[in-house]
């Protein structure tokens, strides 16, 4: 839905601000949260509301979050290493998993395993 509006609410912290975002060619209403000078490690609640056409239905909603503008809070990983067995002369796979604290797969990032 493009150029539809999508009026937003942000509450917490001692903020309390009132948006209305027109979508863009892709349907998309944004907000930069780095923009808003919100204070770090704070909660804040989101509302949200599109009021519908002759077409959409209405959609309202609430959205909760903890704000961090620092890339000293990093999401706690879990690297699995399967121990092979190594026999001289032949080739050695060695396999390892890198996880988040829920136990989800993450892609795209290199490991190093080094032998010393």
């Amino acid at each position: 839905m493009i150029n539809k509006i999508i009026s937003i609410r942000l509450i917490g912290n001692g903020y309390n601000k009132n948006f209305n975002i027109k979508t863009n060619n892709q349907g998309k209403a944004e907000i930069k949260l780095s923009e808003l000078k919100l204070n770090s490690n704070s909660k804040y609640t989101l509302h949200y509301n599109f009021a519908g056409s002759d077409y959409y239905n209405s959609r309202v909603g609430v959205l909760n979050f903890t704000y961090s503008n620092s890339l000293n809070n990093k999401i706690k990983t879990i690297l699995t290493v399967k121990s092979p067995t190594i026999i001289k002369g032949k080739k050695t796979l060695i396999s390892a998993t890198l996880k988040n604290s829920n136990g989800k797969a993450i892609a795209n990032k290199k490991n190093q395993i080094s032998n010393k």
